[in-house]
């Protein structure tokens, strides 16, 4: 059985982000919006998220970049919100 005494939400903000020609659909994103989340490499879907941002171009533009001088490959960005739920 589930109770408020037996579980924590843990929440984070993430940032997520596509390849700039990708911008075309990141541009629809807005706040608020379920998002789900396609891993290429696995070809995996993840989610439930929550959009906290409008998507946009280079919100963090040294985002996924080891080098401060070197521009983001992944420029098509949306900040999304993350839920955890853990019994505890």
């Amino acid at each position: 059985m589930w109770n408020s005494h037996s579980s924590e939400i843990i929440c984070w903000i993430l940032l997520s982000g596509l390849p700039a020609p990708h911008f075309q659909y990141v541009k629809n994103v807005m706040q608020g919006m379920t998002l789900f989340l396609f891993n290429y490499s696995d070809r995996k879907l993840h989610g439930i998220f929550e959009a906290v941002s409008a998507g946009q171009m280079k919100i963090d533009p040294r985002a996924w970049t080891l080098d401060d001088e070197e521009d983001t490959p992944f420029p098509a960005q949306v900040l999304i919100r993350v839920y955890i739920l853990i019994f505890l």
